[in-house]
């Protein structure tokens, strides 16, 4: 698998849908569908009271322009009305999306450890350096992917309910507004794709990476105090600190560079459009061929329809975000599903049988990789009460062997014999279940 980072293109819309369709296809997919089908209902409603709004809004200002006072009275009437209903809408609709957001995460978050930790998987994708921290991806980028999925869906659906509501309010005050509206939109969106959107992706996908890899040097630090205390190197772990940080910290101002220029287009592309419905309008308001009200109609469609129209424009950065963390999960499964197959290339040719003691005969043994052989033909056989002292320069295989007797070696060659009910401790260099592990064994003998 080839891991790189593209444009947002079909492919990442793949990747989204993988990654949706495992818990949208799952045993909880009724009641997630259940709270889906509630939040666009409450997204429908919210969308249908805005548009109730901006026609009020005009009337409040027409009605003060021409002196009106019992359509001035009615106008407030309305607004407060909608004030009543449309707050509790509006609250519950971010209640619901936070719910659906977090039951998400759960499934999706088990569903991966479960994975991660099956057959020592956890183990094997060490070996790829394409995946790293699958700590962050379980932890932080599961919760990013979710929560902002259902952002963009809820900011999705809101968008494309006020552009068909507004598209008939504004083509009814102005055609000339609306189809300069599409034209602006259009080429808004073009230029924020092709000039931002390959460098920004990148940027945030080495971000997360970078972010990860300092914090899991800090991490080390506290999970190996003792050992670094025993041999001082304090100093050591410092400058390696230091140097994490300061790649998170040139690739961040790298990003805020690049920040600052998507800013300033989105800015500058946002305020114009305060202007623009003046400009466009003001002949017919000043000729009294159209009222007042009906200019601040259109001004709230014109900004309505644009957001719409300019999702990407507005939401870039998010949705860079959000493309960066599929990237990652997607990778982080890739390698969960074919780690055995990969690792297991050269399996077959080692034979594991039932017998006493453990011993091990014509074993072959290669780097991880498989590029280079560690151990040929060798022959080791235990009985009880025996010991073994395994001595060697660095690199020559001493922990690779050790692999083999864990079984957590996967390429090797040769025959492998044991008691069906032995049990193999290894003490590893960071031993984390040792002490239980050991005292168990000592017991169940």
């Amino acid at each position: 698998m080839k891991i790189s980072v593209n444009n947002f293109n079909l492919q990442w819309l793949k990747k989204f849908w993988f990654l949706a369709k495992l818990y949208w296809f799952s045993e909880e997919r009724w009641g997630a569908i259940t709270l889906l089908l509630l939040l666009l209902l409450l997204s429908f409603l919210g969308a249908v009271l805005l548009i109730i709004f901006s026609i009020f809004l005009g009337e409040v200002t027409s009605s003060l322009a021409s002196g009106e006072a019992e359509r001035f009275r009615q106008s407030i009437l309305v607004f407060i009305g909608i004030i009543v209903i449309g707050v509790p809408i509006l609250s519950t609709k971010i209640f619901i999306q936070g719910k659906l957001s977090l039951y998400w995460r759960r499934w999706l978050t088990f569903n991966i450890l479960e994975r991660y930790l099956n057959d020592q998987d956890y183990y094997k994708i060490t070996f790829y350096p394409q995946v790293d921290n699958p700590d962050q991806r379980i932890a932080e980028d599961i919760k990013n992917f979710t929560e902002q999925s259902l952002t963009f869906l809820v900011i999705m659906c809101d968008s494309i309910l006020q552009l068909l509501g507004f598209l008939g309010v504004l083509w009814s005050i102005s055609r000339v507004l609306m189809i300069f509206l599409v034209i602006y939109a259009v080429g808004g969106t073009i230029v924020t794709v092709v000039i931002f959107g390959r460098i920004l992706l990148g940027i945030n996908f080495e971000q997360l990476k970078r972010e990860a890899n300092f914090r899991f040097s800090l991490v080390r630090v506290r999970e190996n105090a003792e050992a670094i205390a025993f041999y001082q190197g304090q100093n050591q772990e410092l400058q390696q600190i230091e140097q994490q940080f300061m790649a998170v910290f040139n690739n961040f101002n790298h990003l805020i560079r690049w920040q600052l220029n998507l800013n300033l287009f989105q800015n500058g592309y946002q305020y114009i459009t305060f202007l623009l419905p003046g400009l466009l309008l003001a002949p017919r308001i000043l000729s009294g061929d159209l009222e007042i009200g009906e200019f601040s109609k259109a001004a709230t469609a014109f900004r309505s329809i644009l957001i719409a129209l300019t999702l990407i424009v507005t939401q870039f950065e998010q949705l860079s975000a959000l493309g960066s963390s599929i990237k990652r999960i997607d990778s982080l499964l890739w390698a969960l599903d074919n780690s055995s197959s990969i690792f297991s290339k050269n399996q077959e040719t080692i034979k594991i049988f039932d017998s006493p003691g453990l011993s091990i005969e014509n074993l072959t043994l290669y780097t991880p990789d498989y590029q280079q052989k560690l151990v040929t033909d060798l022959a080791i056989n235990f009985q009880s009460g025996q010991g073994l002292l395994i001595m060697g320069d660095s690199g020559v295989g001493k922990s690779s062997l050790l692999r083999v007797f864990g079984r957590t070696m996967v390429i090797r060659r040769g025959n492998y014999k044991t008691s069906p009910t032995a049990t193999v401790i290894i003490l590893t260099p960071t031993s984390l279940y040792a002490h239980w592990f050991f005292a168990k064994s000592i017991t169940v003998s």
